[in-house]
């Protein structure tokens, strides 16, 4: 394995890692090493950063430990924008890697007197609170990393969580192209569409999973089971949008595989093969 952003940045957060969750590209680049997996069986995509979420439990004040420990193993932290400021943290001697924060936000996301609480803030670092994060910390699995030749146990995102996240990401409008005259390949306009590479993702987790469908489908009940009727009305309107009737989403998807691969499979061997995978991984739910 050859991550590493992701070694660095687990030897510096080691007084968290029985708390916080690969998650986003990285895990996925780690599910061939779960044990129901299965090998790739094309490339799969790459990103320049390293998710990890963080439970609203950990924050505190007063400490710097955790950012004084990324800085001491050359991370830098970086700030962008004003009032809904970013924060991450570059390992400048691998260009364009870095490490972003992202937890859970909760009910209305506003604290008591009406402030927005758009960040956590522990032992120095900032996390920006999003929506579903919580659904992303559910029923990890663990990988242990040999790092210096020691084996480090860390907290990778289910596979099935990851699922269901992508699922309802591909019914934002953010993540849905701009009504505009489509060129003959939007990839090489900005690396495809986000809902592309969030579909993408999907084909690609369940390729890696598709000899044991039905018993990840098993392992994710633990995840399924306490999810919120609106959570389940989301899943399955963004379900129907994806598998009902005509849709862009599945050439979008087309479009980022055939971005990032010799031999991408069509807009409709996409849609088939997630269509039946889904089914079976989430079930009742859809």
């Amino acid at each position: 394995m050859n991550e590493p952003t992701l070694e660095r940045a687990v030897s510096s957060l080691t007084a968290v890692l029985n708390q916080i969750v690969v998650v986003g590209g990285t895990a996925h680049r780690l599910f061939p090493m779960h044990p129901l997996a299965g090998p790739p069986l094309a490339p799969l995509l790459t990103t320049e950063d390293v998710d990890f979420a963080a439970p609203l439990e950990l924050e505190y004040d007063g400490s710097r430990e955790l950012l004084q420990s990324l800085l001491a193993a050359g991370f830098r932290e970086e700030v962008r924008g004003a009032e809904s400021s970013v924060h991450t943290y570059h390992l400048d001697e691998h260009e364009g890697a870095y490490l972003q924060f992202i937890a859970p936000k909760v009910g209305s996301g506003e604290s008591r007197t009406g402030e927005p609480q758009r960040k956590l803030r522990f032992s120095g670092l900032v996390a920006e609170r999003l929506r579903d994060v919580d659904l992303l910390m559910r029923a990890p699995w663990t990988l242990e990393l040999e790092i210096g030749g020691m084996r480090t146990p860390i907290r990778v995102v289910n596979p099935v969580a990851f699922l269901f996240q992508k699922l309802l990401l591909t019914a934002l409008p953010s993540r849905n192209r701009a009504m505009q005259p489509m060129r003959d390949d939007p990839v090489e306009e900005a690396g495809g569409t986000k809902r592309g590479k969030d579909l993408l993702y999907v084909y690609d987790t369940l390729a890696i999973f598709v000899d044991r469908l039905e018993a990840l489908g098993v392992e994710g009940e633990t995840l399924c089971g306490p999810l919120t009727p609106k959570l389940i009305r989301r899943a399955k309107a963004a379900h129907a949008k994806l598998f009902e009737g005509k849709t862009e989403a599945w050439q979008e998807a087309a479009w980022a595989a055939k971005g990032h691969r010799n031999r991408p499979p069509s807009a409709r061997q996409m849609a088939v093969a997630c269509e039946r995978g889904l089914s079976i991984v989430l079930g009742p739910l859809l």
